[in-house]
């Protein structure tokens, strides 16, 4: 965990050097604020075949290995779609896309842990009262499956709703996983 630009930046140089060295990294979301460095250090741990993770750990809780051995082994059926809300308190401004990149980073990785990879993307987004960045998201996904699905998110919403919920849809049942990480 480094800091850096919106505590992405600084990531690569001790990354890639530990990755040089041969020894294994669990990294800090974001893995960076800079595409090409991203790529790169993924590059390196698969050439050199060393574990490389980034900590989303919104996935690894109980709840949500449940879940997920209920879509891989049918229970939910053909899944149909995955709806997900993630929001926090959190006044922090240091860029427009602030809210995006240091909150989103972990929706993005539940939802393509249940549903795959995604094919199309719409977005809109509001700057909240006061507010000097997109604090306020909603964005629309279409699954390479076929599947569809949507991300609520906000830094102004509050957490006396819950900080967030995943709802898995399938043709025969669906999953709703509460705060999996709270409790």
């Amino acid at each position: 965990a480094t800091k850096g630009e919106e505590n992405g930046s600084e990531h690569f140089v001790p990354t890639m050097h530990l990755l040089e060295a041969g020894i294994p990294v669990l990294g800090e979301k974001p893995i960076s604020n800079k595409v090409e460095e991203g790529e790169q250090m993924v590059a390196l741990a698969r050439e050199k075949k060393i574990p490389y993770a980034i900590n989303l750990n919104h996935r690894f809780t109980p709840a949500a290995i449940r879940a997920k051995e209920w879509v891989d082994s049918g229970r939910l059926g053909k899944l149909h779609m995955i709806n997900m809300r993630m929001w926090i308190n959190n006044p922090v401004e240091s860029s427009p896309w602030f809210h995006l990149r240091a909150l989103h980073p972990h929706s993005f990785d539940v939802i393509r842990y249940f549903a795959g990879d995604v094919k199309k993307v719409a977005a809109f987004m509001m700057k909240g009262e006061g507010r000097q960045i997109w604090s306020n998201t909603q964005i629309i996904l279409q699954f390479e499956s076929g599947a569809i699905g949507h991300l609520v998110g906000s830094y102004d919403a509050g957490a006396s709703y819950g900080l967030e919920q995943c709802e898995v849809v399938g043709s025969k049942g669906r999953s709703v996983l509460e705060d999996a990480c709270e409790h």
